[in-house]
């Protein structure tokens, strides 16, 4: 079986590569990868922080769920229908 060959880039290949995405929102993404699910397309080697240009697409073009949306969703519904909270049974 053929294994697809990685492109990992450092930040700055990426970048020059992706000039639509600025420094500065790079380096937002990778400080909270851990927070957003982008840590899969980010490897270290040694000090040096490598990007999996072909996983960070992947990551960009997965749909995102905001917990907090969709919880004021939720409480928004719960007063629609007259409850304050979940009454367990």
């Amino acid at each position: 079986m053929h294994k697809k060959e990685r492109n990992y880039l450092s930040k700055q290949e990426f970048l020059k590569r992706n000039p639509f995405i600025t420094p500065r929102s790079l380096k937002n993404l990778l400080d909270t990868r851990e927070k957003n699910g982008l840590s899969p397309a980010v490897k270290f080697l040694g000090r040096k922080l490598l990007i999996d240009e072909d996983a960070f697409f992947q990551w960009l073009d997965a749909p995102k769920i905001d917990p907090k949306r969709v919880y004021r969703e939720i409480d928004a519904g719960w007063k629609r229908n007259g409850m304050n909270s979940i009454t367990f049974i």
